[in-house]
């Protein structure tokens, strides 16, 4: 059963039940006279007792759920079937002793007077008694009534002090947690705003460093060629000069060979040796200087390829850094997932441990009211049928009571509903600001593209520039070397194509 109470005077009744049918069945029959009597009243006084406490019985199966009620209500229908059987049992009891024949030798007349005297000297004595009880009962119950009531009060005022210093500590510490969590959650956005500037400061500064490395690249690139056109200025004007010398020469030879040929034509053969020798030393020089030119010539693509080997080594190296960094982000971002993984897993461990202590409070309350049961219904048992008021009392205090702790579910609901709100709104504020890091990373990477495809231009409009230049150069010796042929005529073309 549901009710410890309806258990308690179900016990009680099915013991008085078992008095009456051991008194019905085996006492009266057996006796005689005084001790019948006697064992009438004790009979008649079970079954008043049976009928309060099954009266009783049926209150609380009223109270009762519904799914204890109807056993409860089939319990009652077996009572009130046995107690009938008892009822009739003990009439015929009674009506039999009348007719059964005594032992004392008086007439008829006499058995009945005395019978009816003895009636009456017993109706009187029963009613004296029954004043008598009835008066120690009343004055018993006034004086249980003005004690319940007393305690009643007391318990009132002691559940009343009770409950609002509950609710004041609940209250403190629900303020407490609540100053907790908003001093743990302006810490938290506090330190994360710092990482942020901090990371905002060391990309702005990388931002800054790249910059400066690019505009000295692009400085060291500019000097490399305005050093590289000064040495092809002074080679061609170095080439002009020795041009114009070579023309000299080869003026002051032609007329020096008009000379002698008109003053000495006799030493003609020593000219021609002469000229032959000068022939010689001329294809020597101009060998030395298609040599040098040559040599010059491999130089200068040893530097360009020396040139073009560390642009190569400086963009693997640039490379490696873009990585790195890249690969820097990359942890970076593993490392904040991980903190708001943990963050969140905080979360619910918090979670976990608030709904574990309004278990903890639920269950401790429901441990008190156990108990506070358990002494109600130890006090409803000793004063069964003086405390209607009492009992009636206390079912209003259970359904304040109740009601208290409804209100209190539903407050606690609130919260937890509150503070699901608070946590989606923290993790829509993460999720914005990771997407706006996110974009800030596809910005930088953006720009760091640009300046990539901007490098590479560069690189391709110098690399456009060199060929044009090393082709203008080609040209103009291919200009120079059909001069020369032109004015040397036909010897040095000979010397030329030998060569």
């Amino acid at each position: 059963m549901s009710s410890e109470k309806f258990e308690s005077l179900d016990d009680d009744f099915t013991s008085i039940l078992d008095s009456l049918r051991e008194r019905i069945e085996r006492k009266i029959p057996n006796y005689s006279g005084e001790e019948r009597k006697t064992a009438i009243r004790h009979a008649e006084r079970n079954m008043e007792e049976a009928n309060i406490i099954y009266q009783e019985m049926e209150e609380e199966a009223k109270v009762a759920p519904i799914s204890a009620r109807t056993q409860m209500l089939s319990k009652l229908r077996n009572y009130r079937r046995e107690m009938d059987q008892l009822n009739r049992s003990m009439k015929k009891a009674t009506t039999s002793s009348f007719g059964v024949s005594d032992t004392y030798g008086f007439e008829r007349n006499d058995r009945a007077e005395a019978s009816q005297r003895a009636k009456l000297m017993e109706g009187t004595q029963i009613l004296n008694r029954t004043t008598d009880s009835i008066a120690r009962s009343h004055q018993i119950s006034a004086e249980t009534d003005q004690i319940g009531v007393d305690t009643i009060d007391e318990l009132g005022r002691q559940r009343d002090v009770l409950e609002r210093t509950r609710d004041r500590v609940r209250q403190k510490l629900y303020r407490y947690r609540i100053r907790q969590e908003l001093y743990r959650d302006r810490v938290r956005q506090g330190l994360y705003r710092d990482r942020i500037r901090q990371e905002l400061y060391r990309d702005r500064i990388r931002q800054e460093l790249y910059r400066d490395r690019v505009r000295q690249e692009l400085y060291r690139d500019r000097k490399r060629q305005e050093l590289y056109r000064d040495r092809i200025r002074q080679e061609l004007y170095r080439d002009r000069v020795r041009q114009e010398l070579y023309r000299d020469r080869i003026r002051q030879e032609l007329y020096r060979d008009r000379v002698r040929q008109e003053l000495y034509r006799d030493r003609i053969r020593q000219e021609l040796y002469r000229h032959r020798v000068r022939q010689e030393l001329y294809r020597h020089r101009v060998r030395q200087e298609l040599y040098r030119d040559r040599i010059r010539q491999e130089l200068y693509r040893d530097r360009v390829r020396q040139e073009l080997y560390r642009h190569r080594v400086r963009q693997e190296l640039y490379r490696d850094r873009i990585r790195q960094e890249l690969y820097r982000d990359r942890v970076r971002q593993e490392l904040y997932r991980h903190r708001v993984r943990q963050e969140l897993y905080r979360d619910r461990v918090r979670q976990e441990l608030y709904r574990d202590r309004v278990r903890q409070e639920l269950y401790r309350d429901r441990v008190r009211q156990e108990l506070y049961r358990h002494r109600v219904r130890q006090e409803l048992y000793r004063d069964r049928v003086r405390q209607e008021l009492y009992r009636h009392r206390v079912r209003q205090e259970l359904y304040r009571h109740r009601v208290r702790q409804e209100l209190y579910r539903d407050r606690v609901r609130q919260e937890l509903y509150r503070d699901r709100i608070r946590q989606e709104l923290y993790r829509d504020r993460i999720r914005q600001e990771l997407y706006r890091d996110r974009v800030r990373q596809e910005l930088y990477r953006d720009r760091v593209r640009q300046e990539l495809y901007r490098h590479r231009v560069r690189q391709e409009l110098y690399r456009h520039r060199v060929r044009q230049e090393l082709y203008i150069h080609r040209v103009r010796q291919e200009l120079y070397i059909h001069r020369v042929r032109q004015h040397t005529g036909t010897g040095t073309d000979i010397l030329f194509g030998s060569w």
